[in-house]
Order: C-alpha cells, then structure tokens, then sequence
C-alpha cells in the first residue's frame, strides 16, 4: 500500500490541524497509515499505534456514512465547529455525510475527467492552496492557530 502521490508532500506544508475520520475499524486505519508512512501526521506513535485523539472511526462512534455522526464526533473532539471544517473524501457516500453535519467537503479521484466537476480534486499537491482559498472564504484562520 503506497500513500496517493504527493500526499507526503502536502502534509508537510499544511498548516492545519488534521485527522483521519473513517468508516474502517481502528486497527485497519492504524495499518494504513503505518504501511504508507503517514502515521506521524496524525499524531500516531509509530511503535505503539496507540494515540487515537486524531484518528476516528466508525466502529468506535457507532455512526456509519451516511450518517453524519463520524464527521460530527471528528470535529468536536479536534476542537471545531463543523462549520469550521473541511473533510477530504474518497468515497461517494461520505460527501453528503459530511454536508448534512454541515461540514465543506471536497472528494479526492484519480479521475482527472472528475476533477474538473466542482468540490472534486485529483492532485494532492494542490492540496493545502484549495484549503487557503475555501478557509479565506469560510473563516477567520486565527481560530486554527489556537487549535493546532
């Protein structure tokens, strides 16, 4: 399992806080991102795969997409309004979870032919300009730098 390209990169220069929220059970989420060496981005330790405040799932929520409970329990405990955030998806079903918590929400397709419908996006190194542009028209980001 390879991470998509240029997620690396993105996530060193993103200057947000940042989760993983998923309909997988915890251990898979864990592997996932240990596998493709994202784990440190999310706060996880690497050898004990145990800190979980910025990774979420379904299975511990008892909420499953479509639901908007997940997106709704990933923002409050990562200290956000849900208004306040944006959710990445790459799947179909998570897109209107994550509109009925109120929550922005892009979709993520290797689909270049997709990526020119709005909200879609197919390259991860474009990443963190998209989330200024939204955040400028969203919010004041004084309130991010309080919560990272």
């Amino acid at each position: 399992m390879q991470p998509v390209t240029g997620v690396p990169e993105m996530l060193k220069t993103l200057e947000y806080p940042v989760c993983v929220a998923s309909s997988a059970p915890m251990a898979k989420i864990r592997k996932a991102l240990n596998v493709t060496n994202l784990s440190h981005y999310f706060g996880v330790d690497a050898e004990r795969l145990a800190v979980r405040h910025r990774l979420f799932s379904s299975y511990d929520i008892g909420s499953c997409k479509p639901e908007p409970g997940l997106f709704l329990y990933a923002a409050n405990n990562m200290g956000f309004l849900p208004e306040s955030c944006v959710f990445i998806e790459d799947s179909d079903v998570g897109i209107p979870a994550a509109r009925s918590a109120g929550i922005y929400a892009l979709k993520y397709s290797c689909d270049e032919e997709l990526a020119e419908r709005n909200n879609v996006f197919s390259n991860m190194k474009l990443l963190a300009k998209q989330l200024d542009k939204i955040y400028q028209k969203k919010c004041d980001r004084s309130s991010l730098v309080k919560n990272m």
